[in-house]
């Protein structure tokens, strides 16, 4: 495994085809997925958006600046 991406391991994607979004929760919360808990589910309409805020944070969403 390249050591770069190894936080992206304990994460999942869904992409949802209705609203065409992707949706990033780690592993222990998947079930948030389907649920529209914002505090831990990352959505956006590019997975490589969500890729990069998960590498530049290191997988820990506390480190993300965002007002609800």
């Amino acid at each position: 495994m390249n050591i770069e991406n190894e936080q992206l391991y304990q994460w999942i994607f869904n992409y949802n085809p209705y609203t065409q979004d992707w949706r990033a929760v780690k592993r222990e919360d998947y079930i948030q997925l389907f649920s529209d808990n914002d505090e831990i589910v990352l959505k956006s309409s590019k997975i490589d958006t969500l890729v990069e805020i998960i590498k530049k944070t290191n997988g820990k969403l506390n480190k993300l600046n965002i007002e609800k």
